[in-house]
C-alpha cells in the first residue's frame, strides 16, 4: 500500500494550510486501537499512526513508578503506560533501572491512507489501492473521523471537489489531502474500477480464398474454428470464437478480351464462368451486353457467387469515321474521278472509302459541270498571266475591252477539280498571292462578261 506526502505547492496554495511538515517516521502503525508501542531510547522519534486513533505508549527500560508524560492535549501524567491522545509533540522523562534518569522526544504524525467504505466490497473496512465495484455502480471512500480537514480530487486535476470525510465517487482515480491536528498534511490516492465481466460470443465468417481475416492479433487465410482472447478497454478479456469457411472466388470469363470498333458501331460483350450474378458498369446484370460509343471506354464486371467477387476489364479502342464535303467543278467535257468511280454530270455524290483501321468514311463530292467555256479567239482578246510558272505573286492582265467588275471573278482549281483559292478582280490588271498553293498544275478560270476563260498555271 502506498502512502503519499503531498507537498505540491498548488494544493497546498488551494488548500491554505500554513504550516507544512514533512518527516520520516521511524515507525507506523496501523489503523487498530489498543495497540502498544515499547518506545525505543532514540531521541526525537517519529511515529506515523495510520489515519489516527488511540494507542498506549511505554518506555522500555524503565523502574515503575518513576515515569513522566508531557501531551499535547491530556496533560502530564505521571504514569508507566500512556493512551495517547492525539497528534503531536510528546515528552518522555522516565528513570531506567540503572538509576539514569532518560528524557525522550516524541512526535505523533497521522498519515492518510484511503479506506473503503462501499458495504458491499469485499475490501469494506481496509485500505485497499484498488475498489472494485460493478459496472454502473459507485464506491463510498473515506479518511475516517481523525483528521481536521480533508480535499478530495480527480487525479490529473488539481481542483479539489469535496471537503467531506467520505465521499461517494463513480469509476476513476482519485486523490485525497489532509491535516491532523497538529497541521500535519499527507495524501493518498485510490482507484475504482468496474468489476470485469468476460464477454464470450462466436461468430461465422464465409472467407474468400487468397483473403485475409483479422482478429486482434491475429490473421487468419485458412478455414477452421479459431478462439482469440481480446483485451476490453476496462481491462476485461473477451472470448471470440470464430468458425471461418473457406469460399473460393468464381471463375470469371469475358470476350472479347479487347477489341476495336469503328465509332458509331455496336459490339456485344459476354461475361461466362462459374459466377451466379453479374454486374457491369453499365449498371447491366445480364450476362450479354451491347455497346455502342464513339470514344474509347474501359468497361469492367463483376461476378460474385454471394460471398466472392472478382472482376474483370474490356479496353474497348473506337477509330474514327471521317465524312468530308468536297465542292468540284469541272469543264464541259471533263470527268471526276473518285474511289474508282467517274462523274461527268454536275450533281451529289456519295463515295464510301476504307481507312488503314477498317472503318467506312463517306466523302460527299458537290460536282459542278461548266458549260460556258469561251476560247480567247471567241472573245477576241487573251488574258496575259505572268510569271508563269509563278512563286509567289501572280500578276493578271485583262483587255479593256472585257466589262471587269468588282463581280468579277478569277478561280484557281486544282486537278481533282476542287477550287483553291477564290479572288474578285478590281480592275483590269490585279496582282494575286500564290505562296500558300503547293507546287503543281493548276487551272485558272477567269470569269467574263463573254464566257469563261481558262488558263493553265504552274506554281514552283
Amino acid at each position: 500500500m502506498k502512502h503519499i506526502i503531498i507537498l505540491v505547492s498548488i494544493l497546498l496554495s488551494i488548500i491554505g494550510l500554513t504550516q507544512k511538515s514533512v518527516a520520516q517516521y521511524d515507525t507506523t502503525l496501523s489503523y487498530e486501537y489498543s495497540q502498544t508501542l515499547v518506545l525505543p531510547e532514540i531521541s526525537p522519534y517519529t511515529i506515523g499512526k495510520k489515519n489516527g486513533g488511540q494507542f498506549i505508549l511505554k518506555p522500555n527500560d524503565y523502574q515503575p513508578g518513576q515515569v513522566g508524560w508531557v501531551t499535547p492535549s491530556c496533560g502530564s501524567p505521571f504514569i508507566d503506560s500512556l493512551t495517547s491522545c492525539g497528534p503531536g509533540y510528546y515528552g518522555l522523562d522516565y528513570k531506567k533501572n540503572n538509576n539514569v534518569w532518560t528524557y525522550l522526544d516524541i512526535y505523533i504524525r497521522y498519515f492518510v491512507d484511503i479506506i473503503d467504505s462501499t458495504l458491499s466490497s469485499s475490501t469494506y473496512g481496509y485500505t485497499p489501492d484498488t475498489i472494485w465495484v460493478n459496472q454502473g455502480d459507485s464506491a463510498r471512500i473515506s479518511v475516517g473521523t481523525n483528521f481536521v480537514d480533508q480535499y478530495w480530487g480527480i487525479v490529473g486535476n488539481v481542483n479539489f471537489f469535496s471537503g467531506n470525510s467520505t465521499v461517494k465517487v463513480p469509476v476513476g482515480s482519485y486523490w485525497v489531502f489532509t491535516n491532523d491536528a497538529d497541521n500535519y498534511n499527507s495524501g493518498d490516492t485510490i482507484v475504482v474500477a468496474e468489476i470485469c465481466t468476460p464477454v464470450t460470443s462466436s461468430q461465422y465468417i464465409n472467407l474468400c480464398a487468397g483473403d485475409t481475416f483479422n482478429i486482434g492479433t491475429h490473421n487468419y487465410t485458412t478455414g477452421g474454428t479459431y478462439v482469440d482472447t481480446l483485451q476490453a478497454v476496462n481491462s476485461c478479456d473477451s472470448i471470440v470464437t470464430t468458425n471461418i469457411t473457406l469460399i473460393n472466388y468464381p471463375v470469371l470469363t469475358v470476350s472479347p478480351i479487347d477489341t476495336i470498333i469503328c465509332a458509331g458501331s455496336t459490339i456485344t460483350l459476354h461475361a461466362g464462368g462459374t459466377g451466379t450474378s453479374f454486374n457491369w458498369s453499365t449498371s447491366e446484370t445480364t450476362p450479354d451486353i451491347s455497346v455502342m460509343t464513339d470514344t474509347s471506354v474501359s468497361i469492367w464486371v463483376s461476378a460474385s457467387n454471394a460471398y466472392c467477387t472478382v472482376t474483370d476489364t474490356i479496353n474497348i479502342t473506337v477509330n474514327p469515321v471521317f465524312s468530308s464535303t468536297n465542292v468540284v467543278e469541272i469543264n464541259d467535257g471533263q470527268s471526276y474521278i473518285i474511289n474508282g468511280h467517274t462523274y461527268i454530270v454536275t450533281g451529289i455524290y456519295f463515295d464510301t472509302l476504307f481507312t488503314v483501321h477498317g472503318c467506312d468514311s463517306v466523302v460527299i463530292t458537290n460536282l459542278t459541270v461548266l458549260t460556258n467555256i469561251v476560247t480567247t479567239s471567241q472573245i477576241g482578246e487573251i488574258p496575259v498571266i505572268y510569271p508563269n510558272p509563278v512563286n509567289d505573286i501572280l500578276t493578271i492582265d485583262i483587255s479593256t475591252s472585257l466589262n471587269v467588275t468588282t463581280k468579277t471573278k478569277i478561280e484557281i482549281v486544282d486537278l481533282q477539280g476542287r477550287i483553291i483559292k477564290t479572288v474578285y478582280l478590281i480592275n483590269n490588271k490585279t496582282t494575286v498571292d500564290v505562296k500558300e498553293l503547293i507546287g503543281g498544275i493548276y487551272t485558272l478560270r477567269i470569269y467574263t462578261d463573254k464566257g469563261i476563260v481558262l488558263k493553265k498555271l504552274v506554281k514552283q
